[in-house]
């Protein structure tokens, strides 16, 4: 069963009144940030950060802690580590596939 984990990612385009050419994008719950060129490379790179995020916390035992401080409860800290290791295919200490956003 494949399962989704629900965050909130924002895409800003470019904006040439601030002189900014490349898109932004963001995941404001766990202060995760990226760019890209494109719309395309800026989505893509949000879904590596979040793997990449993820898989760093699994790794140092510190994703409880870390959910934590960014203000998630305990059924969703549980939700989103399970929904990870489901979706990485993995049920160990770290993932090795794109986490789903």
């Amino acid at each position: 069963m494949n399962q989704m984990i629900d965050l909130a990612v924002e895409l800003l385009p470019p904006d040439p009144s601030e002189d900014r050419k490349a898109w932004i994008v963001r995941c404001p719950e766990i202060g995760l940030y990226t760019q890209g060129d494109t719309y395309e490379e800026a989505a893509e790179n949000i879904k590596d950060a979040l793997k990449g995020w993820f898989d760093a916390c699994l790794e140092h035992g510190t994703l409880e802690q870390v959910l934590t401080e960014c203000g998630f409860s305990p059924v969703r800290i549980a939700s989103l580590r399970g929904a990870y290791m489901e979706a990485s295919g993995n049920h160990g200490a770290s993932g090795r596939k794109v986490c789903h956003a």
